[in-house]
């Protein structure tokens, strides 16, 4: 191993590791996934492989590669959120729904409602959040 795995402390990895004699299936090699504690090509990387608790020693001669994990993000979900009242509609359209908080200022309550459960009727699925039951102002 070559390369410089001082660069792979604190991150997540794939390590294949050289085995000392071929495995049952015959592989000289093995991968395995994991976390670096700590490295340094003269004494070894200490290896935390996932779903372990303790650490191991991997000897240089051993570490064939290591390479990042490629790591996707994880799906955005819809929150759910409090029952909307009458008291808090103002704040939250100007802190979920980005409305100006000039307009929201002018805006009385019960028209704050109805323009909070229109945004939710015409844009609900593309809303990162949902509410329980609906409060709505009858006209």
């Amino acid at each position: 191993m070559e390369q410089d795995v001082k660069q792979f402390v604190g991150k997540k990895v794939t390590l294949t590791r050289n085995l000392p004699k071929p495995n049952a299936e015959g592989h000289g090699t093995v991968e395995m996934e994991g976390f670096v504690i700590e490295a340094d090509m003269k004494i070894g990387v200490l290896f935390r492989q996932r779903g372990r608790t303790n650490g191991e020693l991997i000897k240089p001669h051993e570490v064939e590669d290591i390479r990042l994990l490629s790591t996707a993000p994880k799906p955005v979900k819809v929150k759910p959120l409090k029952r909307m009242n009458l008291e808090t509609v103002r704040q939250h359209l100007a802190d979920r729904h980005g409305t100006s908080t000039e307009v929201l200022n002018r805006t009385p309550e019960e028209e704050a409602m109805k323009l909070h459960d229109e945004l939710h009727a015409t844009q609900g699925s593309k809303l990162a959040h949902s509410h329980g039951d609906k409060v709505t102002i009858e006209s």
